[in-house]
């Protein structure tokens, strides 16, 4: 599930956010055209994607707002205890928090329902608090590939096509703060985009 189910939900969350925010459309694609010449030229490189900062920011809220890892992350603390947030909390204890609770805080992330890519450039991000794929010892071992994948598709489809969201349309409501649900379809117009020679 890790190396396709959930790479898959991403890149359609992508898409999904991506057709509903215009603007965001039109900054990724001046970003992009700084290092790839439309349409002749070969995708650019994962090394020259990394450098790009709003492609990296899309991304970022992407695995924030996209809630891909339902449930608790449980831990148990070491024998010693460990002390959290201020609290002792004493050895063998199972402790857990939810990915979508720490990505819904408004204290930490302002509007948090609302996709802002924004958010992640500056000097004052909430990376400590950005945590799709866990953190520490016990993270994902994947999270590298499944960052890159999510540059390289979102960059690919912005080069080359257009979608666009059916207005009015929303994703559905939160239930159990688990995972967000929909009834039915999901509707975003996608047409290869024409490029002048």
């Amino acid at each position: 599930m890790a190396g396709t189910e959930i790479p898959a939900q991403a890149i359609a969350f992508a898409v999904y956010q991506l057709a509903q925010n215009p603007t965001a459309v039109s900054r990724l694609r001046d970003e992009l055209q700084s290092c790839f010449s439309y349409p002749t030229a070969e995708m650019p490189t994962l090394a020259q994607l990394e450098k790009l900062k709003y492609l990296c920011a899309v991304v970022k809220e992407v695995l924030r707002l996209g809630n891909l890892i339902p449930g608790r992350l449980p831990r148990v603390t070491p024998r010693e205890g460990a002390n959290i947030d201020g609290l002792h909390v004493p050895g063998g204890i199972s402790v857990t928090s939810s990915v979508w609770m720490i990505h819904m805080n408004d204290v930490v992330f302002a509007a948090p329902e609302k996709f802002i890519p924004e958010r992640w450039l500056g000097e004052k991000t909430k990376e400590d608090c950005w945590v799709p794929f866990s953190l520490g010892r016990r993270d994902c071992i994947g999270r590298h590939l499944a960052v890159a994948e999510l540059k390289m598709a979102i960059a690919g489809l912005v080069m080359r096509f257009e979608f666009n969201g059916v207005s009015g349309e929303d994703l559905g409501d939160w239930r159990d703060c688990i995972v967000k649900r929909h009834e039915g379809d999901v509707n975003v117009v996608v047409r290869e985009r024409r490029f002048e020679w």
